[in-house]
């Protein structure tokens, strides 16, 4: 969402697709934004409801003369691929895990028209092995607006049950959560 808003205000048109089948903090948080609706966009949708968002995904971005999609999900990326759209694909990366190489990964990444990562470290490796343009994101987490409390019993809780004392220093992810979906290490 912080990167739309930065696109935005220089004004690009953007429009969201978010999974439509588990629950989730993202929709409601786009508020007035454009959140296309009738996709599911969902690793667990049914076959025939992936071949319909293929159709949907091709007919919107021919209809709307999209000039560029930007997936941030293998799903996703794999629906954009399929579907033979005429605008150029972008991938995000966001986890050491979807830099494995595989063959149908490597079809699928050099087709994939540029890269943006957290880290210079994959940015360097996409751009190494497919000479594709990848771009590093700088962390775009709203520091302003997550300031969770010091001295509540919930942060205290959570200090204990990682062993961290007041003076420790303690990095997480923050991450908009999806029922159902795994974050790995």
């Amino acid at each position: 969402v912080r990167l739309a808003e930065v696109l935005i205000a220089r004004g690009h048109t953007i429009r969201f697709a978010c999974d439509g089948l588990r629950e989730g903090d993202l929709v409601p948080r786009l508020g007035d934004r454009r959140v296309l609706a009738d996709l599911k966009l969902s690793v667990k949708s049914p076959p025939w409801q992936v071949l319909a968002d293929r159709g949907r995904i091709k007919s919107y971005v021919a209809d709307e003369r999209i000039d560029i999609v930007h997936c941030h999900f293998g799903h996703d990326h794999t629906l954009a691929l399929s579907a033979g759209l005429d605008a150029p694909i972008v991938r995000s990366i966001h986890r050491e895990s979807s830099l494995d190489f595989g063959p149908l990964r490597r079809w699928f990444y050099r087709r994939t028209a540029a890269f943006t990562t957290a880290s210079e470290a994959h940015a360097t490796m996409l751009r190494e092995r497919f000479g594709r343009s990848s771009a590093r994101l700088p962390g775009v987490v709203d520091a302003a607006e997550f300031r969770p409390p010091r001295d509540d019993a919930e942060h205290q809780a959570a200090r204990a049950l990682f062993g961290l004392g007041p003076d420790d220093v303690a990095i997480g992810l923050i991450a908009d959560g999806l029922q159902g979906a795994a974050v790995s290490s």
